[in-house]
Formats: structure tokens, C-alpha cells, sequence
């Protein structure tokens, strides 16, 4: 049996396995020396994996049923069960098939584990945004659907501010500590370093012919956060819980609208937003 061991803020995963893992560019900056280990993953192979049973609640290919304390994850590609995760308190097993043997890294067997849930029973969240480090030594997460001008802000404060890209795509957010770390998520980025700060605001960006900022309501930072966090939404159990994290969330940590063009401005009056606070 071979052992690799990942941090993401303050989770320490231990990963089982019967070969060892491929390498994953994108997991290495986790990758951890062995410490207080707060979830393990076994990793098995099986020639095949079962059907969903007609109690799951689906979205057509990812199946999610509870049998006592044990939560089950299936992942179907094609009409065919490729990982079955079995997740019961601070341990998971994880099968994947015998074709995947051989194949598999850590990004593998994170992508296929039941991640959300585990890191939102420990109060965090898996945020659509470009994380970015201020020079002040603390986090924005410019948060929006695809297109929003998330990366183009999170470039503006890296040439204008001396900031660093920490992710270009996926913060994890620790929603009672205040603080953003660095998730392997990327996105098409590929800017993905692990790193931790607290969190100064989060940030809604949206094109506009003029710089402007204003604070957003609760419900507003809520109706748009909740549509960019990571979780099951035709799930109840996973819903539930979405929606009280990130409702504690938007009454944590200050969010903002900023409307802006593409430019130092931009950058400019969200400075000047936050020196007013």
C-alpha cells in the first residue's frame, strides 16, 4: 500500500493507494509531509462498479444516495460507472475501475471524491473566483459567471497594485476563519498556488462604461455567491448546507459590487473603497 499526503488549508488528506500515483502538476503544491490527518481516501479497483439505486438524486451523470452514515458519489461517463465514492465521517473509500489503474494521480482521486461535502462538514466552500494576494499581505476574490472580466480585474491588480494571481479560476474558502487558500482547481488559467490569506472582500465585477463601487445587500451577495459555489444543487442535503455557509459567508466578509472598465481605474477605486472602511 503506498501513502501521499495533501494539505488544503487546514485539511490534511491521506491518500491510500495499491500503486503509487501518477504525478499532477496541479496537486504537487499541496502535495504535504505526513501531519494530523483529518480525512482519508482508500483507493480500490474493481472490474465493475454498481448502479445507482432508484432512490439517488442525479443531474444524468453523478448519483448521490445515503445509507445510514455512509454518503455514496457515482460518476457515470457514457452510461458507465467509472468512480464510486463512499464517504462515512472522516474517511472515504474510493473505487475506480480496472481501467483507470495505472492512470491515476491525485487529481484523479480528488476530482472523483465526494470533496464538496467533506470540506463543507468542515465549514468550507469551493468558490468560482480569481484569487488574488494584495500587497498588504490579504486576499479579493473577484467572483462571477464565466466572462464576467474576473481574470482581466485579478491581471489589473497584478500590474497595477503589485498583487499575485494566486488562482485564476477556484478559491477554497474557510468560511469561519475569514480566510481564501489555494485549491487545485484552475480552470484554463493554470495559475494554481497554495497559499492562505485572510480575506479582505469579495468582489463582484461587472463591464460598465464607468469605475464605481458599492457594497452589496446580504441577499444580492447571497443570490449571486450561492450560483458560484461548488456543490450539488439538485441534492437536498448538499443544498442545505450551501446555503447556510454561504449565508454565513456574505455576513462575514464584506462584498462588493464594482462596475468597471478594463483598466487602472478599475483598480483605483476599489483601493479607495477599502481605505474607507
Amino acid at each position: 500500500m503506498f501513502r501521499e499526503f495533501f494539505r488544503f488549508g487546514s485539511i490534511c488528506f491521506r491518500v491510500e493507494t495499491p500503486d503509487p500515483l501518477e504525478p499532477s502538476r496541479v496537486c504537487a503544491p499541496f502535495a504535504s509531509a505526513e501531519g494530523d490527518v483529518c480525512h482519508t481516501i482508500y483507493v480500490e479497483y474493481h472490474a465493475s462498479l454498481p448502479t445507482a439505486p432508484p432512490d439517488a438524486s442525479d443531474n444524468g451523470t453523478t448519483y448521490r444516495w445515503q445509507r445510514g452514515s455512509a454518503r455514496y458519489t457515482l460518476n457515470v461517463y457514457a452510461d458507465k460507472p467509472f468512480s464510486l465514492c463512499v464517504t462515512d465521517g472522516d474517511k472515504s473509500e474510493l473505487w475506480l475501475t480496472e481501467q483507470s489503474r495505472g492512470q491515476t494521480s491525485g487529481f484523479t482521486v480528488f476530482a472523483a471524491a465526494d470533496l464538496f461535502d467533506i470540506f463543507a462538514a468542515r465549514g468550507m466552500l469551493i468558490l468560482h473566483s480569481s484569487y488574488v494576494l494584495r500587497a498588504e499581505g490579504d486576499a479579493l476574490l473577484f467572483s462571477g459567471v464565466s466572462g464576467i472580466g474576473k481574470s482581466t480585474q485579478a491581471e489589473l491588480w497584478r500590474r497595477y497594485a503589485s498583487a499575485r494571481v494566486i488562482n485564476g479560476d477556484r478559491a477554497l474558502v474557510d468560511v469561519n476563519a475569514g480566510y481564501a487558500h489555494g485549491i487545485f482547481y484552475s480552470g484554463t488559467s493554470r495559475i494554481c498556488e497554495n497559499v492562505s490569506a485572510p480575506i479582505r472582500a469579495i468582489v463582484l465585477p461587472e463591464q460598465a462604461g464607468e469605475n464605481s463601487v458599492t457594497a452589496a445587500g446580504h441577499r444580492e451577495a447571497f443570490m449571486r455567491l450561492i450560483n458560484q459555489c461548488a456543490y450539488y444543487p439538485w441534492d437536498a442535503d448538499s443544498a442545505s448546507e450551501m446555503t447556510e455557509l454561504v449565508a454565513r459567508l456574505v455576513g462575514r466578509v464584506p462584498v462588493y459590487r464594482l462596475r468597471c472598465r478594463k483598466d487602472e481605474g478599475a483598480v483605483r477605486a476599489l483601493e479607495n473603497e477599502l481605505r474607507r472602511e
